[in-house]
């Protein structure tokens, strides 16, 4: 019997359900009942008579096979359905008896319906368990499924139709699983596999339909084929459902991967293999229109999986399927498709070229008989000549009905049919756009009495309009190609669309319908219009209409977009909560705005620079609509395509004068949403509310728009100035991080480390993916991604090499053994086929990267570590370096060495790599070089690359070969000529330790290099300039840094276990401020002033000995230990000239002749040369006489003499002419002479030496004046005169500056103190008013040379020791030179502080002590020194207090506030008077050993110590003795000591665990020990009324002590997790505060014992230090993070008792009028609504309630979530208050609880106009 085709399918489905019942073992009674209804159906479906019926009734055999195969997955899933049953507690029995009813009277009803033949209507059911199997968020095509319009008419396509269903239900083995309906376009491919599609959909069998659309170029679906497949299997079969969920539950980023081969593995082969065949049934997947899936590249994967050609043996190959599956996959037979299916044994291909010519053309007859059916003057005569003129083709024959149906203007019916069949175009294969030919004729008819410019002009308008249609990324419907067009430049354009399309319903879609997408019907349409040689007049140039749709793009935006677009209604909400934004999305954003929005940059990529486009382009980039587009962006989700849209336009602006600022603010815009993009998305307000204010101050955003967002969060300080290289710090590892490797995509960083895992992050939002891979039992020594990114191989020090899976996370296999030592490299090659690797076993292994196993014999050869592996780019040979010294080139097929060793280093070589083109290679080696090698000969290209002097490191070519750029352990990058072996510019300076690694960008227009100087730097790869100043946020050594594909970010492994994602395209100065006021606002660390340091001055290798000025201050003169002279022009900092050179060790000392012609050196080479300074070539030969290094030259003022003093103990005289000696040696030093100089009259000349002394001598005889200058107590290294002549200063080791009266040799003034080193240089202004110093504790001081005091803060900037100082001559500015090998120019006008004035504090602070009053804190440091700090501001209250020369251990001020009491490891006690920051009397001593604490006596009368000596002392106060003899009696350290209120006890704390009280009159213990604490007691404090002790312990508690009765009170104080370092009580007693090691400070109850709140935390180190105020109100805290916090110790309780003023009311815009400080109420801080983030209590956040709604009134602040690594400060219930960038976090220290961080300098935040919630909208202020 003839069964339809549509039978075959449904009867399949029957089928595979009744295998599936058979399959099933689980089966109680009542499922049994259901099996025998279901075989009841499956005997009634097939009898004979049944059978006969099922071409008239195909809708009830598709309902009854559905209901069927429904039915059968009940039964499969009936245990895990049982289960779920269990778990919700349900009656199973019952369950079970009403689903098997459900189903059987379903089942019964239908095959009624078929016995009857009445199709009633009866619902399909299926049984849905409601159990959460969440595939949300997976993607999803959209719009490209079955399309039940392409259909192939009822009656035709049997035989085909037939072929396919039989192929279908093949059980067979050998059946194909791939089936290939190939032909020429229009020949009915997509109808007959749509048709498949959608009889099998009908009949319920598990299946997929997923076509592609070459005018959907823009969806990318061939990057969502298989994810989408996956769903849509799963939305069909709860098994395949359940097993997808299974995968992707762990595993989000599957959800959303590009990667079709990892969609492919992960989603559906894997999830599929856990089904067997028969619990599945029969599976047909249909990919329709292949051909139309974008360029061949872009279907490589795809075809590669169709055709079972996978290169990863890891990855299963289509044949591994179940054998019931079935893809059918249409195309054109285009080269790249049929040469991968060719002679595939699994792809059986059916052409459509093979139906035989009768059965086609009886189709067609079928078609058109049926499409022309109305039409009584056509029949059989006329249908056949139809069928027979189509040839076949059934879209001509389409276009043919419907032109007889709706003749072209001026021809019957008749007459286009007599036209059309009697065409006849030169070639078959024509016959379609023969007919698009007569279509559009017919449209637009050539009338030979009609005006030829009017129909010029419709063709004009044609081209125009089908232009604009086929050059759209996406399609658009009719109203958006309306508006689009309405905004074209030539107003003639301007024209409705309608116009041209509303006669073409034949060729294109959406021409009746406005909100429909205008397409071309069919593909082959588009290709006659961009084919001129087929088209004719007809040819459609879409290129031209780029520059419309570019400009009308940007024209739509300026009219559509507005602020806050969409209404978002709270910056508390994500996006994902705002109720209703979807729907208010579809109508707020239309289609042609989401399109322009999307798109602009597209368009505008491929067209010649227009300036009008460019003006448009400029204007949009200056107004705020940029920002409303980031804004439409973010909610629409499209901001990742800006991405890399945005460099093509700063790129196509490039070069054409005008425009530099648009370019620049493109580039800055990219940078904006790659720091913000995340936060925009999330939550869209904040990107005013968080993005914009955050922004650096230099940002082309920022300084454009802030002005227009008053009411918005501002950065009172902390705000970057320009852009920070770092977007994302990944932390994760435990131990260095030895190897960091991107995806061939960028999506991914694989990361090695010490901690013995390999780890895998999301490389733009720095989220671990997945677990750590655990495996290797040693460090991870280097990682690699295959070429296609689906597998990592790692070496380790366990001397394995592993394979993991990037998909699942999972261990590939067992471990690559072999290698018996570690393994130091790993290399996929090219290919991804093998894997080569180098291990300290002196062996290289290959290894099959699909099997794992070894690749014949180890490559055996080296005698030592193989340090670098690499492939060569043609995978034919492998290159490799090793600790032998030797390079080696190996066969790479078969193991065997190439050639002989390339020998030439002399020590270890570190690097080895090829050039691009693989005919080099460059190796770096340990002995300083860089060696190139002819890849082929292997022999040396050139000389060694020399010119760094210390190990090279790392090498890299530059991307097209020119160059070669290294990275040494001298601190330097070079740059060299890959051709000539010649270095390219001066070296690249800035790092100042060991250079590791050094990568090109993609491009090769930028260099990154990472150091062990904890930055990462990035360098202009033309210039050697600096992109940006380095990533200080490293805080360790990087060991590996890695560039991403696409170069826009870095990845940096460092030693601290951290990983780091810089953005490679760092800050350029731009310029733009401030149009945004309302929102977010930055309240501190931006610079108030111009810093003093002016400019840098790199280039030397070693360090800085000596800086000279010229004396027109134009030029500058240095000395550095690289044994060169180099002049610099003094105002660019640029080298004038190449370095002089000659000498032959170290420059000690450089000096300009006064003419400024010449300069004078000396050497450690023990000469002296002159040189001239035109020419840069020395004069004459060197200056011989010294015996010894010379350490000083100068010359005479007159230029005719220079005086030279050595290391030999002589100064000596020389004539500048004549180059020779004057006179014999100046001789009476006893040591080395560091300095001369002469007097400004050139009578006398002044020298300083070793031997302590400063010595006079007569300039014309050389004999000694007077005695020596006797006073300073170390080596004297510098002395000059002052300008006229009457005094000397002298800087020496003893870290003094001294004056003395030149006439008279006597000492001035008192020497000059606070240089914390050796002072190496004084200098004075060409005034004499001022003195300049430099020492090594690498700063550099000014001081006022009447009074000797110290003018401002110290210059800071140096990293090492300031070995030299001179003023300009204009006294304008200060040269100083250092061992950090830089030259720093400062402003010597100084009182503008070079950073926040408590900057230099942050390396220092031991202690801290608030004034009894609450208005200063004293602080002590590490360097001895003790500084008074104003408690508001943080500000230094007058000069430090100096004369400890150790580490300040404890502070007390007297109860009047009048003194300071401090003591230190000097082993001293020290009194200071607080007002004038004065000494009182001289030091306390009597401690033997470290005195650890101090304090007063309540009356002020005495002050107490303890010491590590183990003893307490008491003091009189007024006299500074000791009162009594030590009170003795600890066997431990006393840590602490502590008067009692009425000062007649005293309590200590001690390291042999007890508490000791004693009487202040005897000097006896009282009592005997306190004991209960079982470890250090830290610290002791009094309750104010005498009658409790509280003690800190190193046993992490804190413990309360009756004083009557030495007993403890209650249990200890439990909470702290580490050691108690401090504890004090509240001025009234009912309160504790402990400081722990745990980073934490602590409140308690006194009364009760009970913690007091939550921890307060900010601290990142030991809070060694804690005290209230005098109030009570504040509490302050110190810790070795280096900062001082004060804390607000109230936890409110009461509700806002005041009235807060009105941000928002002064303005209809809700702008925040500016008032007087005194005029703004200051928020009561005790209130637990008071929220600031900042030192300054009014830039507290007002109008709270909202915020904090819905939370109870006790201690508010503790419901606020702290800054989590997501960056958000968050309020009550997850509000979103505002983010903080990457770059911002480490130094954003405050949270609520905080009222004060010293030192100043990070983010503080000015809330106090911040427009937030609901009113988060009035941040914006239009004009």
């Amino acid at each position: 019997m003839q069964v339809h085709p549509y039978a075959k399918i449904a009867l399949g489905v029957l089928s595979c359900a009744s295998k599936m019942v058979i399959a099933q073992s689980d089966r109680d009674q009542a499922i049994q009942r259901l099996v025998d209804k279901l075989d009841q159906v499956y005997e009634f479906m097939i009898q004979d008579e049944t059978l006969g019926q099922i071409s008239s009734m195909r809708g009830i055999l598709g309902q009854i096979s559905q209901q069927t195969l429904a039915c059968a997955r009940f039964i499969r899933d009936y245990s895990e359905t049982k289960s779920f049953w269990e778990r919700l507690g349900k009656d199973i029995l019952t369950e079970t008896n009403n689903e098997i009813q459900r189903y059987s009277d379903v089942l019964d009803a239908l095959m009624q319906n078929f016995r009857d033949q009445v199709a009633r209507d009866v619902a399909i059911y299926t049984h849905h368990t409601g159990e959460l199997l969440d595939l949300s968020g997976m993607t999803y095509a959209a719009n490209a499924g079955l399309d039940t319009r392409k259909q192939c008419l009822q009656g035709t396509r049997t035989e085909i139709l037939s072929q396919i269903t039989d192929w279908v239900n093949s059980t067979g083995d050998d059946v194909p699983r791939v089936l290939w309906l190939s032909g020429p376009a229009g020949k009915g491919k997509s109808a007959i596999a749509h048709t498949i599609a959608n009889w099998f959909s009908d009949a319920g069998g598990l299946g997929s339909c997923y076509c592609f659309d070459r005018d959907r170029e823009a969806d990318r679906r061939h990057e969502k084929i298989f994810s989408t497949i996956a769903r849509d299997l799963a939305d069909r079969d709860s098994g395949v459902r359940r097993a997808l969920a299974d995968t992707v539950q762990h595993a989000s980023a599957l959800k959303t991967t590009a990667d079709i081969i990892q969609q492919w593995q992960k989603l559906l082969m894997e999830p599929l293999q856990k089904l067997s065949e028969s619990t599945v049934g029969p599976v047909v997947i249909v990919i329709d229109a292949l051909d139309e899936s974008g360029e061949a590249k872009t279907r490589r994967d795809l075809l590669r999986i169709l055709s079972g050609k996978l290169q990863n043996a890891a990855v299963p190959q289509i044949t591994e399927l179940p054998k019931n599956f079935r893809f059918i996959v249409t195309s054109r037979p285009l080269r790249d498709i049929q040469n991968s299916f060719a002679d595939v044994q699994h792809i059986r291909r059916i052409s459509m070229d093979d139906i035989p010519p009768e059965v086609a053309e009886r189709d067609i007859y079928a078609y058109v008989s049926k499409k022309l059916e109305g039409l009584s003057q056509f029949g059989s005569k006329e249908f056949s000549a139809l069928a027979k003129k189509a040839d076949g083709l059934f879209e001509w024959a389409r276009l043919a009905c419907e032109s007889i149906e709706a003749p072209p203007p001026g021809l019957s019916p008749n007459q286009s049919f007599n036209v059309m069949v009697s065409r006849d175009p030169v070639e078959r294969e024509h016959l379609l756009y023969d007919m698009y030919d007569f279509i559009l004729t017919g449209i637009m008819p050539k009338d030979k009495h009609a005006n030829p410019k009017s129909q010029q002009t419709q063709l004009a308008r044609f081209r125009s309009v089908m232009g604009q249609i086929l050059g759209t990324a996406e399609p658009l419907p009719l109203n958006s190609l309306n508006a689009m067009r309405s905004h074209f430049l030539d107003e003639n354009e301007r024209y409705k669309v309608e116009v041209i399309v509303e006669h073409m319903g034949s060729l294109l879609s959406g021409t009746t319908n406005s909100s429909t997408p205008i397409r071309p019907l069919h593909a082959s349409f588009r290709d006659f219009l961009t084919n001129q040689s087929h088209s004719g007049e007809f040819f459609v140039d879409v290129s031209k209409v780029q520059h419309d749709l570019a400009f009308a793009s940007l024209r739509v935006m300026e009219h559509g977009l507005s602020f806050n677009i969409c209404d978002l209604k709270s910056s508390y909400l994500p996006n994902s909560e705002d109720p209703g934004l979807p729907d208010r999305v579809e109508k707020c954003i239309p289609p042609h705005l989401s399109y322009a929005c999307r798109f602009w940059p597209v368009h505008v990529q491929p067209t010649q620079f227009d300036p009008e486009l460019a003006k448009e382009i400029k204007s949009f980039f200056d107004h705020q609509r940029l920002l409303f587009w980031i804004e439409a962006l973010g909610i629409i989700k499209a901001l990742s395509g800006a991405v890399p849209a945005l460099p093509l336009i700063a790129k196509w602006l490039k070069g054409h004068a005008g425009y530099e600022d648009a370019s620049s603010a493109a580039m800055d815009v990219q940078r904006f949403i790659q720091v913000f993009g995340g936060l925009i998305l999330h939550s869209t307000p904040h990107l005013y509310v968080s993005a914009l204010p955050f922004s650096p101050v230099n940002s082309a955003l920022s300084r454009a728009f802030s002005a227009r967002f008053p009411n918005s969060l501002r950065l009172a300080s902390g705000r970057d100035i320009n852009w920070t290289a770092v977007q994302t710090v990944i932390s994760g590892h435990t131990g260095w991080v030895t190897s960091v490797s991107f995806s061939p995509d960028g999506t991914r960083i694989a990361t090695g480390s010490w901690d013995h895992t390999v780890r895998l992050w999301d490389a733009v939002t720095g989220q671990a993916v997945g677990e750590p891979l655990l495996g290797h039992t040693e460090s991870v020594t280097s990682v690699s991604f295959s070429p296609d990114g689906t597998r990592i191989v790692s070496g380790s020090g366990d001397k394995t090499v592993r394979l993991w899976d990037v998909a699942t996370w999972q261990p590939i296999g067992e471990p690559l053994l072999g290698h018996t030592e570690s393994v130091n490299s790993v290399a996929f090659s090219p290919n991804g086929t093998r894997i080569v690797t180098g291990s300290d076993d002196n062996t290289l292994r290959l290894w099959n990267a699909a099997t794992r196993q070894p690749i014949g014999e180890p490559l055996r050869g080296h005698t030592d570590c193989v340090n670098s592996v690499s492939f060569s780019p043609d995978e034919t040979r492998i290159v490799s370096g090793s600790y032998d010294s030797t390079v080696r080139l190996w066969e790479a097929a078969t193991g065997q060495p190439v050639g002989e060793p390339l020998e030439g280093h002399t020590f270890s070589v570190t690097s080895v790599t090829f050039s691009p083109d693989g005919t080099r290679i460059a190796s770096a080696s340990s002995d300083e070089s860089v060696q190139i090698w002819d890849a082929a000969t292997g022999e040396p290209v050139c000389e060694p690359l020399l010119g760094h002097t210390d190990r090279v490191r790392s090498v890299s070519f530059s991307p097209d070969g020119s160059r070669i750029v290294t990275g040494s352990d001298d601190s330097t990058v070079r740059l060299w000529d890959a051709a000539t072996g010649k270095q390219v510019g001066e070296p690249l300076l800035g790092h100042t330790d060991w250079v590791f690694s050094v990568s090109f960008s993609p491009d090769g227009t930028r260099i990154a290099t990472g150091s062990w100087d904890h930055t990462v730097r990035l360098w202009d790869a033309a210039t050697g300039q600096p992109v940006a100043e380095p990533s200080q946020e490293l805080t360790n050594s990087i060991t590996s840094v890695s560039l991403s594909p696409d170069g826009t970010r870095i990845a940096t492994g460092s030693e601290d276990g951290t990983v780091w994602l810089l953005d490679a395209v760092t800050g350029q100065p731009v310029t733009f401020s401030a149009r945004f006021p309302n929102s977010l606002r930055l309240a501190s660390g931006r610079d108030i002033n111009w810093t003093a340091v002016q400019t840098v001055i790199r280039g030397h290798t070693g360090y800085v000995n000596s800086v000279s000025f010229s004396p027109d201050g134009t030029r500058i003169a240095t000395g550095s230990d690289d044994r060169t002279v180099r002049l610099w022009d003094a105002v660019t900092g640029q080298p004038v000239g190449e370095p002089l050179l000659g000498h032959t060790d170290a420059v000690t000392s450089v000096s300009f002749s006064p003419d400024g012609t010449r300069i004078v050196s000396g050497s450690a080479d023990k000469t002296v040369r002159l040189w001239d300074v035109a020419t840069w070539q020395p004069i004459g030969e060197p200056l011989l006489g010294h015996t010894e290094l010379v350490n000083s030259v100068a010359f005479s003022p007159n230029g005719t003499r220079i005086v030279t003093g050595s290391d030999d103990h002589t100064l000596r005289l020389w004539n500048a002419a004549t180059r020779q000696p004057i006179g014999e040696p100046l001789r009476g030093h006893t040591d080395w002479v560091n300095s001369v100089s002469f007097s400004p009259d050139e009578t006398r000349i002044v020298s300083g030496s070793y031997d302590n002394t400063v010595r006079l001598w007569e300039a014309e005889t050389g004999q000694p004046v007077g005695e020596p200058l006797e006073g300073h107590t170390s080596s004297v290294t510098s002395v000059t005169f002052s300008p006229d002549g009457t005094c000397i200063a002298s800087g020496s080791g003893d870290k003094t500056v001294r004056f003395w009266d030149a006439a008279t040799g006597k000492p001035v003034c008192e020497p000059l103190l606070g240089h914390t080193g050796w002072v190496q240089s004084v200098s004075f202004s060409p005034d004499g008013s001022r003195i300049v110093t430099g020492s090594d504790d690498d700063t550099v001081r000014l001081w006022d040379a009447a009074t000797g005091k110290q003018v401002g803060e110290p210059l800071l900037g140096h990293t090492s020791f300031v070995y030299s100082v001179s003023f300009s001559p204009d006294g304008t500015r200060i040269a100083t030179g250092s061992l950090d090998s830089t030259v720093r120019l400062w402003d010597a006008a100084t009182g503008q502080p070079v950073a926040e004035p408590s900057q230099e504090l942050t390396n220092s602070i031991t202690l801290v002590s608030l004034s009894p009053d609450g208005t200063r804190i004293a602080t002590g440091s590490k360097d001895g020194t003790v500084r008074l700090l104003d408690a508001v501001t943080g500000q230094p209250v007058g000069e430090p207090l100096l004369g400890h020369t150790g580490l300040v251990y404890s502070i007390s001020f007297s109860p009047d506030g009048t003194r300071i009491a401090t003591c230190s490891a000097d082993k001293t006690v020290r009194l200071w008077d607080a007002g004038k920051g004065q000494l009182v009397g001289e030091p306390f001593c009597g401690h033997t050993d470290d005195v650890n604490s101090v304090s007063f006596s309540p009356d002020g009368t005495h002050l107490v110590s303890g010491s590590d000596d183990k003893t307490v002392r008491l003091w009189d106060a007024g006299t500074g003795q000791p009162v009594g003899g030590p009170l003795e009696g600890h066997t431990g350290e006393v840590c602490s000591v502590s008067f009692s209120p009425d000062g007649t006890r005293i309590a200590s704390g001690s390291a042999d665990k007890t508490l000791r009280l004693w009487d202040v009159a005897t000097g006896q213990p009282v009592g005997e020990p306190l004991l209960g604490h079982t470890d250090w007691v830290r610290s002791v404090s009094f309750s104010p009324d005498g009658s409790r002790i509280v003690t800190g312990s190193n046993d992490n508690t804190v413990r309360l002590w009756d004083v009557a009765t030495g007993k403890q009170v209650g249990e200890p104080l439990l909470g702290h997790t580490s050691l108690v370092c401090s504890v004090s009580f509240s001025p009234h007693g009912t309160r504790i505060v402990s400081g722990s090691a745990d980073k934490t400070v602590r409140l308690w109850d006194a009364a009760t014992g009970q913690p007091i709140g939550q921890p307060l935390r900010g601290h990142t180190d030991v809070v060694h230090s804690v005290s209230f105020s005098s109030d009570g109100t504040r509490i302050i805290s110190c810790s070795y993070d280096r900062t001082v916090r004060v804390w607000y110790a109230v936890i409110g309780k009461s509700l806002h008792d005041h009235t807060e003023e009105d941000c928002f009311a002064s303005s209809p815009h809700g702008s925040c009028i500016s008032h007087p400080t005194a005029a703004i109420p200051t928020p009561n801080t005790a209130n637990d609504d008071f929220i600031s983030f900042s030192s300054n209590s009014t830039h507290a956040l007002r109008n709270t309630a909202e915020l904090l709604a819905d939370t109870g009134h006790d201690d508010r602040r503790s419901t606020f979530a702290f800054m989590g690594d997501d960056g958000w400060m968050m309020g009550p219930n997850r509000r979103l208050l505002f983010w903080v960038p990457p770059a911002s976090r480490a130094a954003f220290r405050y949270n609520p609880w905080i009222a004060l961080v010293i030192p100043r300098g990070g983010p503080e935040l000015d809330l106090s106009c911040m427009a937030h919630g609901t009113r988060w909208r009035h941040c914006y202020e239009d004009s």
